[in-house]
């Protein structure tokens, strides 16, 4: 994945990618979502891309990293 890549990632693939890569929600981007009054929950892998994943985990956006996430969010 290069450096400014967002994926779009279909939700039967969610979990297995949680688990694979690690991923643990990170408080600290949850808390910035839901200020912004986005309803997605972050999840941190261990490689430090980070999964944004829609309720009822029906799909996410993964993105190469917090950088990227925020700039493509306008949170930076």
């Amino acid at each position: 994945m290069r450096n400014n890549s967002v994926i779009s990632v279909a939700g039967k693939h969610i979990e297995m990618g949680i688990e694979k890569y690690k991923g643990r929600v990170d408080p600290h981007i949850q808390e910035l979502l839901r200020i912004a009054q986005l309803s997605y929950t972050p999840y941190r892998f261990n490689d430090g891309r980070i999964l944004l994943v829609l309720p009822n985990k029906s799909g996410g956006f993964l993105y190469s990293s917090e950088q990227v996430l925020f700039e493509k969010l306008c949170l930076a």
